[in-house]
């Protein structure tokens, strides 16, 4: 097993949650439930890596996306920008979602600072 590098690092994450899931992967085909998530995903990554953040991890109905200190000048300032840009757009998406024959898929979001352990 190779060597992990750890560091602490002031961080801002912000996290992404699809709202009613567990309803919608209960009325879904697998197809179908993979090309929702997958919008879901191409959303979130495009509003977050607009603003110079990374997507740490796709959780099933969740995105854990990051912004270090040490690789953004205001990382808070980064996310928040995301979270208004989310703000502004979900509702264009969600319609446009509809309007393609999609679940009418909606999200809530999370925003927290602090220290956090990042490694390679």
């Amino acid at each position: 097993m190779g060597s992990v590098f750890l560091q602490e690092v002031q961080a801002t994450v912000l996290v992404f949650e699809l709202r009613d899931f567990m309803r919608m992967t209960a009325n879904l085909a697998p197809i179908e439930l993979g090309a929702n998530l997958s919008r879901f995903y191409e959303h979130v990554e495009s509003l977050v890596t607009k603003e110079h953040g990374r997507v740490v991890k796709w959780m099933g109905d969740s995105v854990l996306c990051a912004w270090l200190s040490s690789e953004t000048s205001d990382a808070g300032a980064a996310a928040i920008a995301s979270l208004q840009a989310a703000r502004h757009a979900r509702a264009t998406w969600i319609q446009e979602g509809v309007a393609a024959g999609m679940q009418p898929l909606d999200y809530s979001m999370a925003l927290a600072a602090g220290v956090v352990l990042a490694g390679q």
